[in-house]
């Protein structure tokens, strides 16, 4: 039963499993409907009492600390980034806080339709329209670079278009859901401020595998060019309705990622496909270095019909090192230290984070090169697994033979 609308009282929220519309969140955020739900919480409309605002909200439920302590630094580790980056085409960030309900991130409201929806609704995207959105896109991980932050699960949901708010019927991509984004350092310098962010077993799988990069999918390590493999998928499917790796299963999916041979562009715009066929390189040296060098690329190429990037005369910027992201650490979703588990329980302080630039990426000491080899490595190590597979099996058959024959 809902809320008395009679009623002069403000409903608190409680320790219930679930928050319903009419719930108040420490006394300043009316809850208006759930958008969403999961295992471990959900995501709310929210109206902001303080501010006069519509929010969205993601809680974690009161429970899930108990039953997985990497939700909590996952989602404080998503708030320190979103507040770090700073741009207009990634969702704003605007508290992190606790109650009884759970701890909860308060973020801009998107009022749009993701690039997911669009496709199941419109079909192919007129390139028109993807243009710009493009542009926008890169330019939105170009600053998530420059902060050291490799985003690693770019796919059509996680793109969201909104009205332009300076251009009349325009329209503005926004990035969301920073979860399980790798750093090659503590954006908070101070180990006792902030977030203590979880340590995962390295080489475990993250991200969506239809969109991962193949060095991320198999557990090498990533920079830059991996955001570009994702964002060339989700740019390809977009323009032509459909997706460039069409399996589902992820031995399967792997499969493909570690093949040599290229993903097809064929049914893409042809002044699209020499941009689009060096974004989705299975190799990472193939691929554009930098968001920036994509973005030239694309002016060049899609709109100016010129010359692609020499990337023989571009410096290289080096993939974040499983041992050197995050001060030494590795984070993602399987596991978590200790120590983790018990220091997150301190809310975040927003207004603690620097919100001056790191160093330029290029200048950046925090990154490892490990050369040209990477792909290269994981198809040999595929291909012995399997060989090796194929052993044990032909084996079994052999000794179950003998058996059968003894008897």
């Amino acid at each position: 039963m809902g809320p008395d609308p009679t009623s002069t009282e403000t409903p608190q929220a409680s320790t219930s499993e679930s928050l319903a519309a009419g719930d108040v969140l420490n006394e300043r955020y009316r809850i208006v409907e759930e958008l969403g739900s999961g295992g471990y919480g959900q995501v709310l409309a929210a109206e902001d009492l303080q501010e006069g605002r519509r929010v969205a909200i993601k809680i974690l439920r009161a429970d899930a600390g108990s039953r997985d302590p990497a939700a909590m630094a996952r989602m404080r580790q998503e708030a320190e980034i979103l507040e770090a980056i700073d741009h207009p085409n990634i969702v704003e960030i605007y508290d992190v806080d606790e109650a009884d309900a759970g701890e909860f991130m308060v973020m801009e409201l998107l009022e749009g339709h993701s690039i997911d929806a669009l496709l199941e609704t419109e079909g192919a995207a007129d390139p028109e329209r993807v243009r710009p959105l493009v542009k926008q896109l890169l330019d939105a991980l170009s600053a998530a670079h420059r902060k050291q932050v490799l985003h690693r699960d770019l796919k059509p949901e996680n793109i969201i278009l909104v009205p332009a708010p300076d251009e009349p019927g325009g329209e503005r991509a926004k990035l969301l859901d920073f979860g399980i984004a790798k750093a090659s350092e503590i954006l908070d310098d101070d180990p006792d401020e902030g977030i203590t962010l979880v340590k995962t077993r390295g080489g475990g799988f993250v991200g969506t595998p239809r969109y991962c990069a193949p060095e991320i999918a198999v557990g090498d390590p990533a920079g830059p060019s991996a955001d570009m493999f994702s964002l060339g998928l989700v740019m390809a499917e977009w323009l032509t309705g459909k997706p460039r790796i069409e399996a589902e299963k992820q031995n399967r999916v792997l499969s493909i990622l570690i093949q040599p041979t290229p993903l097809d562009v064929s049914d893409c715009p042809q002044a699209w496909q020499p941009w689009l066929s060096r974004m989705i390189a299975k190799d990472p040296d193939q691929r554009y270095p930098s968001a920036q060098e994509a973005l030239d690329a694309f002016e060049a190429l899609v709109e100016g019909g010129g010359a692609d990037v020499d990337l023989a005369k571009t410096e290289r910027q080096k993939p974040i090192s499983n041992d050197q992201a995050f001060g030494g650490q590795v984070f993602g979703d399987d596991d978590v230290s200790e120590t983790a588990a018990t220091q997150v329980r301190e809310p975040l302080e927003l207004a603690d984070i620097d919100d001056e630039p790191t160093q330029d990426y290029e200048e950046a000491p925090a990154f490892e090169d490990h050369g040209s080899n990477n792909v290269a490595m994981s198809t040999v190590r595929f291909v012995m697994i399997a060989a090796i597979s194929c052993g044990v099996v032909l084996l079994l058959l052999w000794l179950a033979r003998l058996f059968l024959g003894a008897n």
